[in-house]
């Protein structure tokens, strides 16, 4: 029996292995995790009867197996599903924007995924909230042992594929699920095997844009086929999916509840999402510093170099007094 609340831990190792409860070969049990906050760490449980609930991982990577895993919140952090019988449930997952993950053209770098990986079987995942990660990936690299896991009544929003699909995994289960504002596809077919995904919501019920939606053998021959018919009919009621009492529709921060709608630098960006909150401009020379404290703003110098102390970064001081000439 092991108890872990309560706790803080932040970047205590260079390892960033922050909390680590048994292995793929040495299993735990009777572990209940709850009421922490993990920052720049990992956190791996693997075993049989255990609990982890209402813990903030921020920055980090979840493995889990054998594990109900509820109510937790992830920002910027992976989640990896293997073994069996986890039940993963209302979860808040999402991708908050930080300068270091902005590219070179000024895109967001969305490089976090929920994966089901070696031997998952008779997983269920369900009622989660996840926006703005890479992908929903189901395994196409282990075929020993995999299948039948349930995914149901997910609402999975600006993400970069919704589902991200190989061989060997066609026997899951994937209904009653919302995909919306996918930025290349809802589903991606990476395999040869046929799959169902019928019963799920589009965001829409013209079915020319639902297949515009669907990477699978329509485009791409050597891939398998994607059936999303009959899908489940879209309407017009309000969705809220992080329960702040602002329809999706309108909210400024999807997947981070904000009530007040608070944006102070009137982008329309909520505060919470927003990589700068009191520039508009969101950092505009990408030098991790944002406008309104920037030096010189519209020029990238993360160093902040003002050798003449006038507030003028020295890349954009037109005059820069740092050696007076003495008359």
């Amino acid at each position: 029996n092991i108890l872990i609340e309560g706790n803080n831990l932040n970047s205590l190792s260079e390892s960033r292995f922050g909390l680590v409860l048994g292995s793929y070969h040495s299993n735990v049990t009777n572990a209940r995790v709850n009421e922490n906050i993990f920052k720049d760490e990992s956190f791996e449980l693997f075993g049989s009867n255990n609990y982890a609930s209402d813990n903030e991982i921020f920055n980090g990577y979840v493995s889990l197996s054998g594990v109900e895993f509820s109510s937790n919140t992830l920002v910027n952090s992976s989640i990896s599903i293997s073994g069996r019988n986890s039940l993963v449930e209302n979860n808040v997952i999402s991708h908050k924007p930080i300068t270091s993950l902005v590219s070179d053209n000024g895109e967001i770098n969305q490089d976090k995924y929920f994966y089901l990986s070696y031997m998952a079987n008779n997983n269920t995942i369900r009622n989660n909230k996840i926006f703005g990660i890479r992908n929903i990936v189901l395994s196409s690299s282990y075929p020993y042992d995999y299948g039948n896991n349930e995914i149901i009544g997910n609402r999975i929003e600006n993400v970069t594929y919704g589902f991200y699909l190989g061989n060997y995994n066609y026997t899951d289960n994937i209904h009653d699920n919302i995909i919306l504002g996918a930025k290349e596809y809802a589903v991606y077919n990476s395999g040869n095997q046929d799959w169902d995904l019928s019963n799920n919501q589009w965001g829409t019920d013209d079915e020319d844009v639902i297949k515009t939606l669907i990477y699978d053998f329509f485009d791409d021959a050597t891939r398998g086929r994607v059936y999303y018919s009959p899908w489940l009919p879209w309407g017009q009621q309000a969705v809220d999916a992080d329960s702040d009492g602002i329809d999706d529709a309108i909210d400024n921060c999807l997947g981070l509840s904000n009530p007040g709608q608070e944006d102070s630098d009137n982008d329309k960006k909520g505060n919470l999402c927003d990589t700068c909150p009191l520039d508009g401009d969101d950092d505009a020379d990408q030098d991790g510093i944002c406008g309104n404290v920037d030096n010189c703003p519209n020029n990238k110098n993360e160093n902040q170099q003002d050798a003449d102390n006038d507030g003028n970064g020295d890349i954009c001081d037109s005059y820069n007094n740092e050696n007076p000439l003495a008359i």
